[in-house]
């Protein structure tokens, strides 16, 4: 062990000596996030860092960082590994829609409570799939949902309200267009929906690698720019 880590310590210090980030950085995101934040940014970034090369891996299914050798990730949930670090980049919105069809068709709830007897079409990566977090005037307001539709993939369930199947709680950055052109509407306004922290999350070393570092600040500093809701 003190042979690793005095390997450990030459290591950090030649790296610290690399003036400019270099490297192939192995990034993996949900889908979403991947196509609307990091994919319209990463020309950008590469421009600064000419030496990096990223490897972006999209998916919304949990990835052992680890085992499969990704330099960092982003999480929308509370980090749960100790041998992981998290990197707070935002708290992330919802915003409860539905189609004007929908809405139309099975009217529109007026209070949590009323969502048992809607069709709430559900994002099955989330540690509670079937319920949904509000505060009001009490702190907080839970809601145990019904709906026949489940899907690990947030583009898809935003398709799915746009075609009228059902409400949704979607992170608020998607929607922006959709709610100015009018084809998705707010739905109990007075209720905010619980936001979901979002991380960037990278393995525990006693050296963070400089194109990691350089990667996170360039999101979240992308981030606080450009997203809606700042």
């Amino acid at each position: 062990m003190a042979i690793l880590s005095e390997l450990d310590e030459a290591l950090a210090l030649i790296s610290s000596r690399v003036a400019t980030p270099q490297g192939v950085l192995r990034v993996a995101a949900p889908v979403v996030f991947g196509r609307l934040v990091i994919a319209p940014s990463l020309a950008e970034f590469l421009s600064l860092s000419p030496d990096i090369e990223v490897d972006l891996a999209l998916s919304d299914k949990h990835v052992d960082l680890i085992s499969e050798g990704v330099d960092v990730a982003i999480r929308t949930k509370v980090l749960e590994d100790s041998s992981l670090v998290a990197r707070h980049l935002f708290d992330n919105p919802m915003l409860l829609v539905a189609a004007p069809d929908y809405l139309a068709q099975h009217g529109e709830p007026k209070e949590p409570a009323d969502l048992q007897r809607h069709n709430c079409l559900i994002y099955s990566m989330l540690k509670s799939i079937n319920i949904w977090h509000f505060s009001h005037h009490d702190p907080n307001v839970s809601v145990a949902l019904n709906g026949n539709i489940q899907g690990d993939n947030g583009d898809v369930i935003l398709k799915l309200v746009l075609d009228g199947a059902g409400l949704a709680q979607l992170n608020i950055w998607m929607l922006d267009e959709h709610l100015k052109s009018g084809r998705l509407e707010p739905v109990l306004s007075d209720f905010v929906a619980t936001p979901l922290p979002v991380n960037a999350i990278y393995p525990q070393s006693h050296y963070v690698p400089l194109k990691v570092r350089c990667f996170i600040n360039f999101i979240k500093q992308k981030i606080s720019k450009n997203l809606v809701f700042q």
